[in-house]
Parts: structure tokens; C-alpha cells; sequence
């Protein structure tokens, strides 16, 4: 994610060209303009008309071996009223388990009807507390047995902006499910607290198979989610394999473009008002696709959706992030703007966060110091003449200070936070660039997404690896970069 307060406008005129990384050639300086190009027409599934559960026919089942997640929802969308019926079928690491529900941490939103093992018996000692559901491994179980837990609740969306809300033009599905969160054996399950800045929950590898249906039918409603839609007669099923997250956002008013890059299918969900600022959004995600695939190994999914977002900043999900309304109205055709900065951001963030795992309470930079140092790449090789700018108004005009190591409970508001993890971790990433080069610089970043990709379900990258791969890459002294950086000299 990345959190923006106060959103700036920066003309920039034309400036010294900055010599782009070996790994990433520039191309001509691309013309984001704002000529709409044709919208693409969407027929949504027509839903179903009864409101009577289905049984789920598809019993989720994981290659993958830690967790697979399957859903049927029914959504009244004139109140935002969904009824969920989830089945998670994992292996159990310990016999004490623990979900995370983060609906709960609002009142109200998220109503537990039941929960219950797959032969029908009733999960006992169940204990919904905060954002954690608790309860013991059913009697007779063991260890290493797959087992399936089916639930049944209720979310009613809150009015308001943000990723779980009904904004009033959109109903927006971000962390709307219990989901099981990594397992370690030293430390047990990875579930932390909110804190005032930062993301805080932790996400495992799984498989998602989700039907959504309609409470009452209406060709109106178009859906974007984090895969490509597989029609059934009666709703819109998505099928999503090896993936952290599931998203997906339900509006009346999107109109949809797409274009592919990569064999990826890019699609841009937007309000009318801001079609031809959509179509920028799509673009810049694709060129940004194109380049991190290059730069960090190949996308993972079949499709990749940029959702204009009735709330303010941007928040990534495996296969979709939303970008901030403000963002698109505030566009006038400058590459130098929030429109383009953030949805490069998000874009790698499908990298530093879907492919390369980790823990954001604990170690964010690993996320979004990438994501952030990201952007410039993105700048370097498709406006070269706009990289010097970009620095001078992401970084540099907010003076940054703070360790890059720091936790989300290290700071107890947002803008010292930012500054010290996405902004000094930024110039962290140029720093080291500048001492070990660019030939080596690239190799190693892009090795150490490709380790990350390779990291077993249950395991998350950590400072640990960042610096085990660097250093099989050189054997540069970077001791006084560590010093200056980071808090912990063995990060």
C-alpha cells in the first residue's frame, strides 16, 4: 500500500536525462495524454434470482499443501448485505488454530453464523476475539491430516471509504474473509495488531475458488476481482492458484477497458467521469508489468486489475489494487503526478508483497521500499528526462529520517512512518546501486525475487534473506549502508 496524504501536482519541465540501469534500457519518452480509447464493452453473468445457499459443489483442495479457500457469496447490492459461505481446507500445523478476521475489527460488519468441521460436527471452544477466531484442532484429528472447516456469516458492509466499505458507488471486498495466516514453529501464528500506520496482517500462499451471486438480478453490476471471470448461468466464479489475497470490488458505474501485455490481460475499472485517466492507469500498469516481470522474474497470474477507488491512497491485492479517486481527477496529463507514481507502486507491489512474501508489521521495507524504489525504475526507463524530478518531489521534499528497519509500531503516526521506511528505504536501495553497480545491483534483485518465489508455504521473506542473496552477489563492504540505515546491524 501507499498511504498519501495531501496529494501534490508537480510541473516539471524538461531536465538532464538520467542514464537508465543496464537491466532496464530506456525507451522514448512515452505521451500520457488524455484521449480516451474505447471502452470495453463487459456483459456480467445474469445472477441468480433465489437467495436460498447453494451447496458448494467444488471442495477446495491445494496443491500447494497449507490452505484452500472456497466461497459462494450471495450480495444484496442495495444494502450491501453479503451472505458467505466459506470452506477452508488446510493442513493443521499445530492443534491450537487460529484465523484472522479482519471484518471484525469494525463492529457490526462481520456476523458468524456457524463454523463446523466437514463431517457436519461442531467446532467447540470456538473464541472470536479482535481480529482472531481460536479453537482447537477436533478431537481424533492429527497433525498432518487434511481437514475442512466450513463457515457460514454475514458481512454488512459499512458505509464509508475504504477497501471494506460501501462507499456509495462501490462495494469494495479487501480482507473480507477469515483466512489462516502464516505458521511458524518458533513463533506460532503470525497475527499481529493494527497499529496507527502500516499494514499489519500476514498472508500465506493458497489456492481461491469464489462464486459471487447477485440477490437480486441486475445487468448494471459489473464485478472486478483479482482473476479473469469464469461464466457460470447464474453468477461470476474466479479461480485463483498460489496467491496471498482475494479482492474483489462490485459498482454500477464502472466502465471497463483493457489491453494485454505478456499474454497478462490488463483491465481498468473507473468511474465515467475519469475514462480517459483510466485509460492511463491501464497503461502505466502495463509498461510497469512488462518492466518488473524483466526486472523480477515473470507476473504470476493471469490477469492484473487497476480499480479507481472511492477512498483515498492505494491498496494492493494478488491480481487487483485499487488507486485513489483523487489520483484520477487531479490528472491533467503530467507523467510527474500521483496517477502514474502510485499505480507503478502498486504494480510491484505484485511482486513485494504476491510473490515475495513477508511480514509488514515487522518488516515492511521488504515491500514497500522495493515498491517505492520501483517507481523510479519505472521512471528511468519510460521518462528518463523526469527521473531527477520524481526524486526531488517523492523523497527528497519530505526530508526523510527514521531507521528502514523499523516496525509499524515504531512510529504512532503516518508521516514519520513513510519517511522512514518507504523513503529512506529508497534512498537505502540507491545508495547500495551506487556502491555495487548496476550489473550486479539488478542480478541480485531480481535473484532475490526469484528466492522469494521459491520460499515453501508457511515461510516469508525476511531482511535475512535480502542480505544472504545480496552477499553471494559481492563481496562489497556495505557495513557503513548498514550502519546509516538501519537500527539493527543485523537486519
Amino acid at each position: 500500500m501507499l498511504p498519501i496524504k495531501g496529494v501534490k501536482y508537480l510541473q516539471a519541465g524538461v531536465i538532464l536525462l538520467l542514464a537508465a540501469c543496464s537491466a532496464a534500457t530506456p525507451a522514448a519518452t512515452k505521451s500520457l495524454g488524455l484521449t480516451p480509447t474505447a471502452v470495453i464493452p463487459s456483459s456480467p453473468v445474469a445472477p441468480a434470482t433465489e437467495t436460498a445457499f447453494p451447496q458448494l459443489t467444488r471442495t477446495a483442495e491445494s496443491a500447494l499443501g497449507p490452505a484452500a479457500y472456497g466461497f459462494e457469496v450471495i450480495l444484496d447490492a442495495d444494502t450491501g448485505r453479503a451472505d458467505i459461505l466459506e470452506t477452508i481446507s488446510f493442513i493443521p500445523p499445530s492443534e491450537k488454530l487460529t484465523l484472522v478476521v479482519a471484518p471484525n475489527r469494525t463492529p457490526g460488519v462481520f456476523n458468524l453464523n456457524e463454523i463446523r468441521w466437514a463431517d457436519g460436527s461442531e467446532v467447540h471452544g470456538a473464541a472470536l476475539e479482535g481480529e482472531s477466531l481460536s479453537f482447537p484442532l477436533r478431537d481424533g484429528a492429527r497433525l498432518g491430516e487434511r481437514q475442512v472447516l466450513s463457515l457460514r456469516y454475514r458481512l454488512d458492509l459499512p458505509a464509508g471509504k475504504g477497501p471494506l466499505n460501501n462507499t456509495g458507488r462501490q462495494m469494495n471486498f479487501g480482507d473480507w474473509y477469515p483466512f489462516l495466516p502464516v505458521y511458524q514453529e518458533d513463533s506460532g501464528w503470525q497475527v499481529h495488531p493494527p497499529a496507527a500506520a502500516g499494514e499489519h496482517l500476514v498472508y500465506d500462499l493458497a489456492d481461491y475458488d469464489v462464486t459471487l451471486r447477485l440477490a437480486k438480478p441486475d445487468p448494471m453490476w459489473l464485478v472486478a476481482a483479482s482473476a479473469p471471470v469464469e461464466s457460470q448461468g447464474d453468477g461470476w466464479h474466479y479461480s485463483l492458484p498460489s496467491a496471498r489475497s482475494f479482492g474483489f470490488s462490485v459498482s454500477d458505474e464502472y466502465e471497463v477497458s483493457e489491453t494485454f501485455v505478456n499474454g497478462t490481460r490488463i483491465l481498468s475499472y473507473a468511474f465515467p467521469e475519469h475514462r480517459a485517466q483510466s485509460d492511463v492507469a491501464r497503461d502505466v500498469t502495463a509498461d510497469a508489468l512488462a518492466l518488473f516481470s524483466e526486472s523480477y522474474g515473470e507476473y504470476p497470474h493471469a490477469t492484473l486489475s487497476v480499480v479507481e477507488a472511492d477512498f483515498p491512497d492505494g491498496m494492493e491485492y494478488d491480481g487487483l489494487y485499487f488507486l485513489g479517486e483523487s489520483y484520477y481527477r487531479q490528472y491533467k496529463g503530467d507523467p510527474l503526478s500521483y496517477l502514474v507514481a502510485i499505480a507503478a507502486h502498486e504494480t510491484a507491489h505484485q511482486w513485494f508483497f504476491g510473490v515475495v512474501g513477508n511480514d509488514p508489521a515487522i518488516q515492511p521495507w521488504l515491500d514497500e521500499a522495493q515498491a517505492t524504489y520501483s517507481e523510479l525504475l519505472y521512471y528511468q526507463r519510460y521518462f528518463p528526462e523526469f527521473a531527477d524530478s520524481w526524486w526531488t518531489f517523492r523523497v527528497d521534499a519530505y526530508n526523510p529520517a527514521g531507521w528502514v528497519d523499523s516496525t509499524i509500531y515504531d512510529h504512532s503516526s503516518f508521516r514519520p512512518y513513510v519517511n522512514a521506511v518507504y523513503l529512506r528505504g529508497a534512498e537505502f536501495l540507491r545508495d547500495l546501486r551506487g556502491v555495487i553497480g548496476d550489473e550486479v545491483f539488478f542480478k541480485f534483485l531480481k535473484d532475490y525475487a526469484e528466492r522469494g518465489r521459491e520460499q515453501n508455504p508457511g515461510s516469508l521473506a525476511t531482511g535475512e534473506l535480502f542480505f544472504e542473496v545480496l552477499s553471494e552477489h559481492t563481496d562489497q563492504d556495505i557495513a557503513n549502508l548498514i550502519q546509516e540505515y538501519f537500527k539493527n546491524p543485523n537486519p
